[in-house]
């Protein structure tokens, strides 16, 4: 490392630079929240005691993560009702009962009952 910076460097082995500063969450927002999921579910071990329980508690992870957790950028419906579907019938259930709630109470519904957006496609990055 005598011959070049470090910043030249990487950038000869066309590594991508980030000006993150640490604890900072902005390179890739999506992981960070997978991973505050991740740390913060009832049971996490901190620690394992070896890659066969590592492996078994985030198959268990992924399992609840997809079909029974409710997220909230998707409307709070598990991935699986999204993928499969399902979510429209969710999203038509609930504008019922805020309809049916709002027509019961409409002191509670100043501007009247919200409306549930229904979302159809759900992207990470958007296409250029």
């Amino acid at each position: 490392m005598k011959g070049l910076s470090l910043v030249a460097f990487l950038t000869q082995l066309e590594v991508g630079l980030t000006y993150s500063g640490p604890r900072v969450s902005d390179d890739n927002p999506f992981i960070e929240s997978f991973f505050k999921s991740v740390k913060y579910r009832v049971g996490y071990p901190k620690v394992f005691s070896g890659i066969l329980s590592a492996r078994e508690w985030f198959a268990r992870f992924i399992d609840w993560y997809n079909n029974e957790h409710r997220h909230s950028g998707i409307g709070y419906v598990t991935p699986h009702e999204k993928h499969s579907g399902a979510d429209i019938l969710i999203f038509e259930r609930r504008q019922i009962t805020l309809d049916a709630v709002a027509a019961v109470h409409p002191w509670r519904f100043v501007r009247g009952p919200r409306t549930v957006m229904l979302q159809r496609e759900v992207r990470l990055n958007k296409a250029s």
